[in-house]
């Protein structure tokens, strides 16, 4: 058959985005990894995640405008104008009522501000062992302090990213009640808090399914 200079000039196309895009490599066996059962916040515990992670907007420990600090964890959305992110009770509402969804490696690897748990999915892809990971992973958290917690106290993040790995490593006896929170906007997931428990729970070879806060 007679290949028209049109036809052959989409085969050589389709096969140069061929080349410089690789093949989807998912579902990976890290999609076969297991969920752990979870269950849903207390209010109390919203609360103090709503202190740790949301509250405070200055970015003066980072060294960034309001501004600059709202745009660096949630770019597609203005937070600013969403109660559930200005308001504790607010929060605590949208929160208790929000699904629990089991996201596929694929999507959890491309949630925006959630760059350990995207590196810890890389690292597996590119070979790495558990023992590795969590090596890698220990060093990284080492290098950073928890925000207090309801006590005041902060810990060493490494220590604490240690801590989900052993809870992880073992059989729960009953559902986990905190689970990673995302803000989904515009098509868009982004991270809002639990990353380190994420990366304890990849750490350990399972992973933990997301509460979706979802803009309607």
């Amino acid at each position: 058959m007679k290949i028209t200079r049109r036809q052959l000039s989409c085969l050589i196309r389709k096969a140069l985005r061929e080349m410089i895009e690789p093949a989807p490599s998912y579902p990976s066996f890290i999609d076969h990894f297991p969920y752990i059962p979870t269950a849903r916040w207390n209010d109390i515990d919203l609360r103090q995640e709503f202190k740790e992670e949301v509250a405070d907007w200055s970015g003066e420990k980072f060294g960034m405008s309001e501004e600059e600090y709202i745009k660096s964890r949630w770019p597609y959305v203005d937070v600013r104008r969403l109660d559930f992110m200005t308001d504790e009770d607010a929060f605590v509402m949208k929160a208790s009522t929000a699904p629990i969804v089991k996201l596929p490696i694929s999507v959890m690897k491309d949630i925006y501000n959630h760059a350990q748990v995207h590196d810890i999915i890389t690292d597996y892809e590119s070979g790495l062992s558990q023992q590795e990971i969590q090596d890698k992973n220990y060093n990284f958290f080492s290098q950073h302090t928890t925000d207090a917690d309801s006590s005041g106290k902060t810990y060493n993040k490494g220590d604490s990213y240690m801590r989900w790995v052993n809870t992880f490593s073992s059989d729960l006896t009953q559902p986990f009640n905190k689970p990673p929170i995302l803000l989904h906007a515009n098509g868009k997931f982004m991270h809002v808090g639990g990353q380190t428990r994420q990366t304890g729970a990849l750490s350990s070879g399972k992973v933990l399914p997301y509460l979706i806060l979802d803009v309607n």
